[in-house]
């Protein structure tokens, strides 16, 4: 669902922004000669929207959580420092990223990233990204040979310092990963993205897994107290460091 804003506030501030001046009195007040904390107030409400909501990496026909209106394009434009503050607010650290390949959209997904047609095709907007999810539900080659190389360049020569990934397991689904003790000594794409979990340059690195998993997920997570309705949690963290540890985690089954 789009992001629905305040147009008549908007309005107001493309006029401010393009005549460039706001009258006082016998002293006119030039919009730059406001502290960058104003500016950056001003900008907030168009580039960090309430409540806050991800933004895609991709661009799918499937219409994103988040729609940044078209105007403000041009009034980041419009002046050097409008530039450099939106794009601190637009890649805050708590601003969340996302690379979603589950479900019937995983083929356009992968088509799509292995042709690196990221954030509107530029490698500079994605080198800004602080904050990435990864949302997967199978576990394929192309995982090993283009996902974690590229999130591996956005850690050592970008800005990416927190990764969370997000693995289905409900074996209900289609699509669904377990843990294959069987193959613990080969490698694979869960190993892969566990190691890239592991990288010391993030600062944080989680592994969430669905409520609903097949047993050999159990002795990786804590027992669940039972206090929170299942309908409102869906997700549970994983210490992925134990999974690496064991050797469990080097490759999954997919079924």
């Amino acid at each position: 669902m789009s992001v629905l804003f305040d147009e008549s506030l908007a309005r107001k501030l493309v006029i401010v922004l393009t005549s460039d001046i706001m009258s006082q009195a016998h002293h006119p007040l030039h919009l730059f000669d406001l502290p960058p904390e104003i500016l950056s107030q001003i900008l907030r409400p168009l580039l960090q929207p309430e409540p806050p909501s991800s933004i895609p990496i991709i661009s799918l026909p499937a219409p994103p959580t988040y729609v940044v209106p078209s105007f403000v394009l041009s009034v980041l434009l419009a002046h050097p420092l409008l530039y450099s503050l939106g794009v601190s607010l637009l890649y805050a650290p708590d601003q969340e990223f996302y690379l979603d390949t589950s479900g019937p959209k995983y083929a356009s997904v992968k088509r799509t990233f292995i042709a690196r047609d990221l954030l509107c095709g530029s490698t500079d907007a994605l080198d800004k990204v602080r904050w990435l999810s990864l949302t997967v539900d199978r576990l394929r080659g192309w995982m090993t040979d283009d996902i974690v190389p590229v999130l591996t360049s956005l850690i050592l020569h970008g800005s990416l310092e927190r990764v969370d990934v997000y693995i289905h397991t409900d074996v209900s689904a289609r699509h669904f990963v377990v843990l294959n003790q069987r193959r613990m000594e080969e490698g694979g794409p869960l190993r892969a993205l566990l190691h890239l979990l592991a990288d010391p340059d993030l600062r944080s690195g989680r592994l969430f897994i669905q409520r609903r998993h097949s047993l050999g997920w159990c002795r990786y997570h804590d027992k669940d107290s039972g206090e929170e309705d299942p309908q409102s949690r869906k997700w549970v963290e994983v210490r992925w460091q134990d999974v690496l540890q064991a050797g469990a985690g080097q490759d999954g089954e997919v079924v």
